[in-house]
């Protein structure tokens, strides 16, 4: 196994309209939890959670570095929570990871050219749903359709504009109607396990 730089952005985030606060906690955890796995495996391991003050010139730095970069997310309003956005727009676009019309910096001909400047390595999403399976399967249900990789696009594409590379996300469903929260966590260290391992 080869070891690797690997950022963690925690996008746990307790809400302000009176939901349950398991949504936060439960990425928290999640993201704690990867960091000691990914460790006890030999990586290097950075950890950020983006609702907390961040230098956006350090975190720029640390995705420069990443082999890999892993987002662990809940799902508000079928997007990630705010917080994520401001990240990404104060480290991507005022951190210098990508020039003023989205190419990745130091390139003038364009994302699409084979001369641009790529950045290699990997990219996890880790989401987390009040939502069921049934939702996403079910005729006539508003998720019908769709899968959860669909709802991350754009999160996708920025990465891919940075030329990382998807990894096989990992997703825990109905979040609020389950207990077995430490089968979850064991399920989540075995993909990490296959992933990096």
């Amino acid at each position: 196994m080869q070891k690797k730089k690997i950022l963690i952005l925690d996008c746990g985030t307790r809400n302000s309209l009176g939901m349950p606060a398991l949504a936060g906690d439960f990425n928290h955890w999640f993201s704690s939890e990867a960091k000691n796995e990914l460790e006890s495996m030999g990586h290097e391991v950075a950890l950020t959670r983006v609702a907390d003050p961040y230098d956006p010139n350090k975190e720029a730095e640390k995705i420069r570095k990443a082999d890999a970069v892993i987002v662990q997310t809940p799902v508000w309003w079928l997007s990630t929570p705010w917080t994520f956005k401001k990240y990404e727009d104060e480290v991507f676009a005022r951190a210098g990871l990508f020039n003023m019309v989205g190419k990745p910096n130091g390139s003038s001909s364009g994302e699409d050219s084979a001369d641009a400047p790529r950045k290699e390595g990997q990219y996890l999403i880790s989401s987390t749903w009040n939502s069921s399976e049934q939702v996403f399967k079910e005729k006539g249900s508003i998720m019908e359709g769709t899968d959860i990789n669909s709802i991350f696009l754009p999160i996708h594409k920025v990465f891919q504009l940075l030329g990382m590379k998807p990894l096989q996300g990992y997703a825990v469903l109905d979040i609020y109607g389950r207990q077995d929260y430490q089968d979850l966590l064991q399920y989540w260290k075995e993909h990490l396990k296959k992933t990096f391992g």
